[in-house]
């Protein structure tokens, strides 16, 4: 039985078990601490709290949302006298959690969706001018028209003639 205790997972699972005694015999000076916290970040925020006051509706939805955690969190670390209202209360705090986490995912990727979109729309762009470019070289080549009009000094896709001599320029 005493080696049990001295093995790596013994002695993990006592490490475990004292830091669940120790917080849960000192939880009144943590809680107590997480509030100064809360409440020191909360007095120091007030000026830029002021500054964006205009999306004062954006940052109490998110306060809800974290309230809503904070208090299924510290309802899961109460005695476990768990009735059904108690479940479906964590039930929808896990939803508004769930929910507040798809909605920041779906505003992340509301601009790399736009950009996304404008990126394959300059490609459709440059490939449609690059077939149009195509069907007007086709079309220039293949017009007797164009070709007789020009007596080979007109549009032509061959490169300018080199030299000084009249068999250079033919």
């Amino acid at each position: 039985m005493f080696g049990i205790l001295i093995s790596p997972i013994g002695l993990i699972g006592a490490a475990i078990a004292g830091a669940g005694l120790l917080i849960y015999k000192y939880w009144n000076p943590i809680k107590a601490f997480l509030g100064g916290v809360v409440e020191g970040f909360m007095q120091a925020a007030a000026p830029i709290k002021e500054a964006l006051k205009p999306l004062g509706p954006v940052f109490d939805w998110i306060g809800d949302a974290v309230k809503s955690v904070w208090n299924w969190f510290k309802k899961l670390l109460e005695p476990v006298q768990s009735t059904t209202a108690d479940l479906n209360s964590a039930a929808d705090a896990g939803k508004s959690f769930g929910k507040f986490l798809a909605d920041g995912i779906s505003l992340a990727m509301t601009p790399l969706n736009a950009l996304i979109s404008s990126i394959k729309w300059v490609l459709e762009k440059l490939d449609e001018v690059k077939q149009r470019s195509e069907k007007t070289r086709e079309l220039a080549q293949s017009n007797p028209a164009v070709a007789a009009a020009a007596g080979n000094y007109g549009i032509t896709w061959k490169p300018a003639p080199r030299g000084n001599s009249a068999a250079d320029i033919a």
